[in-house]
Parts: structure tokens; C-alpha cells; sequence
């Protein structure tokens, strides 16, 4: 993932789609878990939600920069990412990631019984170049091929 992103920031990679340039946004991690918001399994608790925020994260959370819940594993694979994406290009305009779902702006409550199918793809990522580097944002369109 990293060399992909590293490739798009050093102009050494393009892409397209139809035969037509793309500009790409982030590089994005998905696992199967990503439905239910999270990169890892939970198996033996390995990824648990986490229930608490400290008073930066909720209002960064409250600007839609992260969203309102996290997993623990998967926020700090995410954090750690960044913090290496930082020391090797601060001036990037393509942003690096998670594909995960509209599922961790819920309750945990909700999320319990959530029929996960009836949620949208959001990314999580960090733009080095950005003025709020931190985004959250739905994926409501959908690639599809005419037919």
C-alpha cells in the first residue's frame, strides 16, 4: 500500500480508468472487515471498539475528520501509517487510508445489530498538503460500467 501511495506522490505512477487519466484522492486499505468498520478481526478481542475519546478526538470527530468511533487495532495500524507517511513526504496531496463504513458514526449500540449492507463505504485517510489533514468521508457513488 505504502509503495503505491509512494509512487502516485513522486509522479512515478498513473492511472486510468476507461483509458481516460484519473486523479486519485487516497490509497486506501480494505480488508474483509472493512463492512463493519474496521480493518482486523475480533476474534479473542483483538479489535474491540473503542468506547471513549479523548476532548480532541470527539471535536475532531464532530468536524467529520474521524469518525465518532473507532477499533483500537485499526486506529493504531492507522495512526502509525501517518506517522510514517509524515516523515517520508509532508507535502503530499494524496491522501493514505482505510476503506471502512458509515457504520462507526452509530452508537455501539447500533452497531451490534447493524445489517451492515445497509451502510455506506467511508474512507478514513490523512492528506499530508491539506489544511485539516484528517477526512472522513462517504463513498456514495459507485464505479459502474455501462452496459
Amino acid at each position: 500500500m505504502f509503495k503505491y501511495w509512494r509512487a502516485l506522490t513522486q509522479g512515478k505512477e498513473s492511472y486510468s480508468v476507461d483509458g481516460q487519466p484519473i486523479t486519485v484522492d487516497a490509497v486506501l486499505l480494505a480488508t474483509d472487515f472493512s463492512r463493519a468498520g474496521k480493518l482486523f478481526h475480533d476474534r479473542q478481542n483483538k479489535d474491540p471498539l473503542r468506547t471513549g475519546r479523548s476532548e480532541e478526538a470527539t471535536k475532531t470527530a464532530d468536524s467529520n475528520q474521524i469518525p465518532k468511533l473507532e477499533h483500537a487495532a485499526s486506529e493504531t495500524a492507522l495512526r502509525v501509517l501517518w506517522k510514517f507517511v509524515k516523515y517520508h513526504n509532508s507535502e503530499s496531496d494524496i491522501g493514505i487510508g482505510a476503506l471502512l463504513s458509515s457504520v462507526l458514526d452509530d452508537g455501539p449500540e447500533q452497531m451490534e445489530d447493524a445489517a451492515l449492507e445497509e451502510y455506506s463505504p467511508a474512507a478514513l485517510y490523512y492528506t499530508p498538503s491539506e489544511e485539516y489533514v484528517h477526512s472522513w468521508n462517504y463513498l456514495p457513488f459507485f464505479l459502474q460500467k455501462d452496459t
